[in-house]
């Protein structure tokens, strides 16, 4: 195994090449050979590396997904703590709040069904 020392100008950049040499560490430990080992001793070919590829970036799109849904979830969340926490009462016009359930986060929309059930249990209707 090869010993290298390395300065980091970013401790972001740092965190990912330990993540990396973790990864690598992981690896080993289940396959008991290196990438390249697999690469050289031809243990592996391109066909087999491309579907590899393949898995990896279809479970990247399943994992974007899952956390977009997440990132719904807490907006809606955060939406409907904040209708809780304010004093509607002082609204002697819904509209600004009809504005902000017709709004969106970048392309994520946020269901504000919730918000809407919470404005009439607290007896806010248009």
């Amino acid at each position: 195994m090869k010993e290298k020392s390395i300065v980091f100008r970013d401790p972001i950049v740092e965190r990912v090449v330990e993540k990396f040499v973790s990864r690598s560490d992981v690896g080993f430990k289940k396959y008991g050979h290196t990438l390249h080992d697999e690469r050289t001793k031809k243990m592996k070919g391109l066909a087999k590396y491309l579907n590899d590829v393949q898995e990896e970036l279809m479970d990247a799109v399943l994992y974007i997904q899952a956390c977009r849904e997440e990132i719904q979830d807490l907006t809606e969340e955060a939406l409907i703590k904040d209708f809780e926490d304010a004093d509607y009462s002082a609204f002697d016009d819904l509209e600004a709040l009809e504005n902000i359930s017709n709004s969106s986060i970048g392309d994520i929309k946020v269901n504000y069904e919730l918000v809407d059930v919470k404005k009439e249990k607290y007896g806010h209707r248009n």
